[in-house]
């Protein structure tokens, strides 16, 4: 069954996992884990690729955001 949801031109649908060709350029999927131990300790926070089950982890909320900012730098793929 084909989404009908979305305005995108990517065909994202779920029939098969044979079928299934997501542009990894264009789409990426985390699990994300955020915890702590107790109401004095830093949040902790983990995330999980579902599709190759790695499981990176970071010490703080700041060092994630430094991940997401180099693995998905801003104005790339914008056209000039």
């Amino acid at each position: 069954m084909k989404s009908t949801h979305s305005d995108q031109d990517s065909d994202y649908s779920t029939q098969s996992t044979t079928d299934i060709v997501i542009p990894l350029r264009h789409y990426h999927a985390y699990l994300l884990r955020v915890w702590r131990e107790d109401e004095l300790t830093p949040w902790r926070v983990q995330l999980e690729n579902p599709h190759t089950h790695e499981v990176l982890g970071f010490p703080t909320l700041e060092k994630l955001l430094i991940f997401l900012d180099e693995k998905f730098p801003a104005g790339e793929g914008v056209e000039k």
